[in-house]
């Protein structure tokens, strides 16, 4: 089963997937033939993709892992895979991130989102902190606290948008570079929202990228 899939830059030719038992594979949609397969530890809680987002950074897919962390995965070139000559399937190489002392101890991985306009990976966890990952090092920037797990993220322009068991808050992104937080709506437990997604919604009268709940 498929968690996430993605054609990959190079005119469509290459897709990638990512399986719910942690196998992460890139197809030819040619010869659908699989030229690269990797295998996660652990199963993924929750897959992003980002692809071209930041300058001069390769082409990834981010893998929430609750009992190893935020694995960056780079697919394997396709001039690679072809001058295998053989057929041979390549491995997709894998980075864990490093939260270093600002991310130590902050809790397993629940879910992902990527900040278009400050370009971070975001990343909430199960001890109620989203970790702001700097775009290029790939170490934790901030943690934004909470008062539970955080199951769900989402980025709408400047703001941050995160969901808990019984609320969800709103967070801004500072020119300083820092975030502050702009208010905490509580929610009933049985509609605690498990997926945000940012909506433009110019005929309406709502403002562009207004974050929108699924429970």
């Amino acid at each position: 089963r498929a968690l996430a899939a993605a054609p990959l830059p190079g005119g469509g030719q290459l897709l990638a997937a990512c399986l719910a038992d942690g196998t992460v594979q890139v197809w030819d949609c040619v010869t659908w033939a699989c030229i690269g397969d990797t295998l996660l530890s652990s199963p993924p809680t929750a897959p992003l993709w980002r692809v071209g987002t930041v300058p001069g950074s390769p082409v990834a897919l981010f893998v929430a892992c609750a009992s190893s962390g935020v694995l960056m995965l780079v697919p394997p070139a396709r001039s690679a895979a072809l001058a295998s000559g053989s057929g041979l399937v390549l491995p997709w190489e894998v980075r864990l991130l490093d939260g270093g002392a600002e991310g130590s101890g902050d809790g397993a991985p629940l879910c992902l989102a990527w900040h278009q306009q400050a370009g971070n990976l975001l990343a909430g966890t199960d001890r109620g902190l989203v970790q702001v990952w700097d775009s290029m090092a790939y170490t934790v920037q901030h943690c934004l606290p909470h008062r539970g797990p955080v199951y769900a993220v989402c980025s709408a322009g400047d703001m941050v948008v995160c969901a808990t068991p019984d609320a969800i808050t709103l967070w801004a992104l500072l020119q300083s570079g820092g975030w502050a937080r702009v208010t905490t709506a509580d929610v009933h437990p049985e509609q605690t929202p498990t997926a945000l997604v940012p909506v433009t919604s110019p005929h309406n009268g709502a403002p562009a990228h207004t974050p929108r709940a699924g429970a």
